[in-house]
């Protein structure tokens, strides 16, 4: 089990290939800022509600 480094919930981290489109978004987002200023294993702390969330955040085009 790994903790959310957003909201703080406990997570399984065995991964679900893209559950919605908007967690597969959301993983996508997260693979492209990691290479340009994230260690390897940020991002991937991130339980699935919280890759969905920022999955639709992007795609309905609001800057973090």
């Amino acid at each position: 089990m790994k903790i959310c480094q957003n909201c703080f919930q406990t997570f399984d981290e065995t991964p679900i290939p893209h559950a919605t489109p908007a967690e597969g978004l959301g993983n996508i987002f997260l693979d492209s800022v990691r290479e340009d200023n994230c260690s390897a294993q940020e991002g991937r702390d991130l339980c699935p509600t919280c890759r969905e969330t920022l999955g639709i955040v992007n795609m309905l085009g609001f800057d973090l």
